[in-house]
């Protein structure tokens, strides 16, 4: 965030470059500073696609999706565009949150028994288009993930597809801010929700907000595993 608090504005600053290596390794001290999040718009897809990008390129499943840090420094955040952040503003298929700084972003898709979802020819040839010598390896991930998910194909639901923050804000709460605020709404409509746990600490972390490990585990090639869980309503 700028030193004003101000929103950050794109395209009048400086392009951020991804990811932040000393961002990566500095020690952060959490802070409970309260985070204001607002809903993000279709013209702020490449905005908000890049912000994920950053968040998830050190991943362990990431770096077995595609083992060339250059790739996921400049490409990977077209992958979370195709896949998550454009499909979210289908009218009626997605909700997608930022942080006002815009550095921060959650996106979720929501899942009803009666939509058809299989990806189409022109999904998946934009897919290999992107992703290039590692198309492979995303669609053995995609594939994974629709197993351990399957079990709750039949239960509408949303499905929060991806939240991160960019590495120069992390454990400032904005996390926290964005997982809150679509939580408190699906409260409200008693809809339940899905995603997947990266590692074991992020496990402990949804934990707190009333998620629960499925009985899936994904384990990917190099023997990383996520942790798909599930979480009812609350009652208000």
């Amino acid at each position: 965030m700028d030193t004003d608090d101000r929103p950050m504005n794109t395209s009048q600053t400086t392009p951020i470059v991804y990811p932040l290596r000393e961002a990566l390794t500095r020690e952060v001290p959490m802070t409970d500073k309260p985070v204001t999040v607002e809903l993000a718009t279709a013209e702020m897809s490449t905005e908000v696609a890049r912000v994920i990008g950053a968040a998830f390129a050190d991943l362990e499943a990431s770096q077995w999706l595609a083992p060339d840090d250059g790739w996921r420094n400049e490409t990977y955040w077209r992958f979370f565009q195709h896949a998550y952040v454009d499909p979210a503003f289908l009218p009626g298929r997605g909700t997608v949150y930022v942080t006002a700084d815009h550095l921060a972003a959650a996106v979720w898709l929501h899942h009803e028994p009666w939509l058809d979802e299989t990806p189409t020819e022109a999904f998946v040839a934009e897919l290999e288009q992107i992703t290039g010598p590692f198309f492979d390896n995303f669609v053995e991930f995609g594939g994974l993930l629709d197993k351990a998910h399957a079990r709750y194909k039949d239960v509408s639901h949303d499905y929060c597809g991806v939240i991160g923050a960019h590495p120069s804000i992390w454990r400032q709460g904005s996390g926290r801010a964005l997982m809150q605020a679509h939580l408190a709404h699906l409260d409200r409509s008693g809809r339940p929700a899905y995603l997947e746990a990266a590692n074991t600490n992020r496990v402990g972390i949804w934990r707190k907000f009333g998620f629960e490990p499925t009985e899936d585990v994904v384990t990917l090639p190099n023997g990383h595993q996520l942790f798909p869980m599930w979480r009812e309503p609350a009652r208000t």
